[in-house]
């Protein structure tokens, strides 16, 4: 501390804690770093990670041992149009089983049978691949800061608002930052920094991401002298509530309500009439396309939106209500916490910003 700046040092600083930052911060600190990690918030109570839910992709074969990292690569490249970095793909696919083996040492609980992952199939796949986590992003979460507070080398600063990177003969040599709770600045002296800080959804009217995913990491960044790439590619999520008010931007999965294996329900325009083919629905974007036709087209609901209706599932409320509480089981209880039951009504939702 020199008078009220007080001064930290340390090898590695992560700005962000959710998945991807946590994660970064252990890898860090596994290979002999002195890591630092900063969030705005609690650790594992901001952030987007702990509201995302239920599945990870990872070629285990244990669904259908036909699948591997191949034809998970093949189907990553195609369902993105060919615009992905096949490099990263590979990376992705290549490295996929072994980063779930390493959640699941860490403590992120996933479903099983019989000793082995229980994997359903989402649009897209050509193998059933999803792997279920137990209490979604908030479970991955919790299983993340458990490895975290088991590494003496990883500080964690939360509540924490970086407002600077500095350079020195265009070198990162530190950051600047706010504590939250104090009101006071310090300054954290480092040899490398990741920014991990999710996205910019907030700047879209509908979005299923908590307040602070405003974009400051990619501010900060940019001002220190990065390159920033693609950032028109932000992915939406079909069936985010846009009405009623108090349920605006709860994310409803669509893979397991629409899905004839699963729930079974409709979607339908203003009109109360089905636009989408029978079976299967089709893949997030071309889904995300039919649905903005209908509510651009003059068919959509009062509030901008579609509907997702449950009552025209054939099966019974029994089995919908067990779907619903084995697949998607925080969302269904907030919703009946809210007073929302969506088995017995039809509920509003529309396309929303999701992850950047």
């Amino acid at each position: 501390m020199e008078g009220d700046i007080r001064i930290i040092e340390t090898d590695v600083l992560v700005v962000g804690a959710g998945g991807a930052g946590a994660r970064a911060a252990i890898e860090a600190a596994l290979n002999g770093c002195k890591v630092v990690i900063s969030s705005k918030g609690p650790i594992t109570k901001s952030g987007i990670t702990p509201l995302a839910e239920w599945s990870y992709e990872a070629p285990l074969g244990h669904a259908d041992p036909r699948d591997n990292s191949e034809i998970h690569f093949k189907d990553t490249v195609i369902e993105g149009r060919f615009l992905s970095d096949q490099n990263l793909v590979e990376a992705l696919t290549n490295d996929a089983v072994e980063r779930v083996i390493d959640l699941e040492k860490f403590g992120v609980k996933f479903k099983k049978s019989n000793d082995k992952f229980v994997q359903t199939k989402i649009p897209g796949q050509t193998y059933p691949r999803s792997v279920m986590i137990v209490n979604g992003g908030m479970g991955m979460m919790l299983g993340l800061k458990k490895e975290i507070n088991r590494h003496e080398n990883i500080q964690s600063l939360e509540d924490t608002l970086i407002t600077k990177i500095l350079t020195k003969n265009n070198k990162v040599v530190g950051a600047t930052f706010l504590d939250l709770k104090k009101g006071k600045f310090g300054y954290i002296k480092c040899k490398a920094i990741i920014v991990a800080t999710g996205g910019y959804e907030q700047l879209w009217p509908v979005t299923d991401t908590p307040p602070e995913s405003v974009g400051d990491g990619f501010a900060l960044a940019y001002r220190a002298g990065a390159e920033l790439v693609d950032m028109e590619l932000l992915l939406f999520y079909p069936v985010v509530v846009v009405y009623p008010e108090h349920a605006r931007g709860i994310i409803i999965p669509y893979e397991c309500c629409i899905e004839p294996e699963y729930v079974g329900g409709k979607l339908v325009n203003g009109k109360k009439k089905e636009f989408l083919p029978e079976g299967s629905p089709p893949v997030r974007d071309i889904l995300i396309r039919k649905m903005f036709d209908e509510i651009n087209e003059g068919r959509g609901t009062k509030h901008k939106g579609i509907y997702l209706d449950l009552t025209r599932s054939p099966k019974s409320e029994e089995e919908i209500t067990n779907y619903l509480e084995s697949m998607i089981s925080s969302t269904f209880r907030h919703l009946l916490e809210l007073g929302i039951d969506i088995r017995k009504k039809p509920i509003e939702i529309a396309p929303a910003a999701h992850y950047t």
